[in-house]
């Protein structure tokens, strides 16, 4: 069964919006920063100093509703 999780950008005082992904599709454990960050329009490319993770979550709803 798919896990979820939400990822961002942040850059200390600005951050993206948070996409939510499919574990099985993109795995958690990818390190590919460079894939993450294809995943964001290039007008949010200001923001992209630190990527961040959200923990898995069963269902994509309670990915959807994670705030950090």
């Amino acid at each position: 069964m798919s896990k979820f999780y939400k990822v961002w950008f942040e850059n200390g005082s600005e951050r993206t919006s948070g996409l939510v992904l499919d574990d099985a599709k993109f795995p958690y454990n990818s390190r590919d920063v460079a894939a993450y960050s294809r995943l964001f329009p290039y007008s949010e490319a200001g923001k992209m100093r630190i990527l961040c993770k959200s923990p898995l979550f069963e269902t994509w709803e309670d990915a959807f509703l994670h705030v950090a």
